[in-house]
C-alpha cells in the first residue's frame, strides 16, 4: 500500500469485545490481541489472503497554529461475512 493505518486501542472494545483498560492492565489479554491479530493478518501470507473488512471512514480537519491536515478515521469495522 502507498498509505498508513493506526489503529487505536480505544476502539478496542467494538471491534475485539476486549475493553482497552483492560487489555492495557492484562497479559493474557494482550495475548489474545496478538492471537486474534494473528488470525486476521497471519505472517507468511500474502497481503491479499487476508480477510476483507467493512468499515466507515470519517474525515476531518485538524489545525494546529497554521498548519492544517487532514485526517481520516475508521470506525464500526466488521470482518466481512461473504466477499466474492
Amino acid at each position: 500500500g502507498t498509505g498508513v493505518l493506526e489503529a487505536y486501542l480505544m476502539d478496542s472494545d467494538k471491534f475485539f469485545q476486549i475493553p482497552a483498560s483492560e487489555v492495557l492492565m492484562d497479559d493474557d489479554l494482550q495475548k489474545s490481541m496478538d492471537m486474534i491479530m494473528d488470525m486476521f493478518c497471519p505472517p507468511g501470507i500474502k497481503v491479499d489472503a487476508y480477510p476483507w473488512l467493512e468499515c466507515f471512514i470519517k474525515s476531518y480537519n485538524v489545525t494546529n497554529g497554521t498548519d492544517n491536515q487532514i485526517c481520516y478515521q475508521i470506525f464500526d469495522t466488521t470482518v466481512a461475512e461473504d466477499v466474492i
